[in-house]
């Protein structure tokens, strides 16, 4: 058997899915040779992970082309669908394969509606429609839009499985309503990480030592809060804002996003420049841990709440509270596994009015253990492999 890993990004949990099962393949004497089609520079961004395989006889590594990469720029959703299935395809025909494993399904879920490739497909789907607002025409039109292709895409033979991350709710109403079962639950990994040896996070970032820090960990965007979050700044009582940094480590989209967020940061540090900071640079995953273990909470006000977070997961293993959309998975996962406090919308006031009342909720939750024992690495790359 030939089975191909397929994911044309390595950006935030998409290389930490591929180490994961890196890791769990290189463990287990598996009689399958997996090939990793990745980036054009993923061995030279993570040489840690493509050392894990030297010397196995069953984990190759084949890197897309510079030119394959800009190919799938600035596609809209539905050329990009079309132009990434026939790159996929070429790589699969190529190597063989029996099993084509697509690490982010949902760019080709239009494309598989309408494809059936000659091998079989799995694919890990990280947004779907059912728990999407059907609130207003355009809501609605986006609903029904991903309804259609799921039930088109459910009709296709070459799809073996379609995992959805920690909804094992929304795997029922899937399967039901389209009358199959390829989707299933897949375990968004909480990895066990040591922090950075000697890593102070007050002195790191030039922080007073009396102030508590509000982490944003991840890609900074709009659909993340990012932009609300800057704003929330101006509706803070005087104690508060004179007693909090709000802390952004992450990339932002794009560059339109980064100068937006530069100009509102600098319109609310004029008077303390370390009440909002902004950390675009790479961080390991060793100082990662170290900013959750150190700080006071975590934010996330994200607006699509259907989906799961690998941040979530980071924030209960460190047992820290979070501020976080009030509605949709991420809800649920919080009220049964986390510590958090919800927001009735995300506006600039109510994400300032979270931020005042976090203290309420208490600073650590140590009832995580569960959700740990259920969401290592290992079981999702058994899950995703066997």
């Amino acid at each position: 058997m030939s089975i191909v890993l397929f994911d044309p990004d390595y950006s935030g949990h998409h290389s930490e899915y591929i180490s994961h099962l890196v890791d769990f393949l290189t463990e287990n004497d598996l009689q399958t040779t997996y090939h990793l089609v990745v980036p054009p520079d993923f061995k030279s961004q993570f040489t840690d992970i493509t050392r894990k395989s030297e010397g196995s006889e069953n984990i190759h590594w084949h890197y897309l082309k510079e030119e394959e990469i800009e190919s799938l720029e600035n596609l809209s959703m539905m050329k990009r669908s079309f132009v990434e299935y026939r790159l996929m395809c070429k790589y699969a025909e190529q190597l063989r394969a029996t099993t084509v494993h697509l690490l982010y399904f949902n760019t080709f879920q239009l494309a598989l509606a309408f494809k059936r490739p000659n091998f079989s497909i799995r694919g890990i789907l990280f947004q779907q429609y059912t728990r999407m607002p059907k609130n207003g025409l355009k809501n609605r039109l986006k609903y029904y839009r991903k309804w259609l292709t799921t039930k088109a895409y459910c009709l296709n033979p070459r799809i073996e499985r379609v995992y959805i991350l920690n909804d094992s709710k929304t795997v029922d109403v899937l399967n039901k309503k389209f009358d199959t079962s390829i989707f299933a639950v897949l375990p968004d990994p909480v990895p066990i990480i040591e922090p950075l040896e000697g890593f102070d996070i007050y002195g790191y970032y030039n922080i007073p030592s009396h102030k508590k820090i509000i982490l944003h960990f991840g890609t900074l965007a709009n659909r993340k809060g990012s932009f609300e979050i800057v704003d929330s700044l101006q509706y803070l009582n005087g104690e508060h804002r004179k007693g909090l940094t709000i802390l952004m480590v992450g990339k932002p989209e794009d560059e339109s996003t980064k100068n937006l967020l530069e100009q509102k940061i600098s319109t609310q540090t004029n008077e303390d420049s370390s009440l909002v900071i902004m950390d675009s640079k790479f961080v390991s995953n060793a100082q990662m841990k170290s900013l959750f273990n150190q700080c006071y909470a975590v934010l996330m006000p994200y607006k699509n709440p259907e989906a799961s977070s690998g941040i979530l997961g980071h924030a209960i293993a460190s047992k820290k509270p979070v501020i976080i959309t009030g509605e949709g998975l991420l809800k649920e996962l919080v009220e049964e596994s986390g510590n958090g406090l919800f927001l009735d919308r995300i506006t600039p006031r109510q994400i300032a009015k979270g931020i005042e009342g976090i203290d309420s909720i208490g600073k650590e939750n140590s009832d995580n253990e569960k959700y740990l024992s259920d969401h290592t690495p290992y079981e999702f790359a058994k899950t995703v492999l066997n």
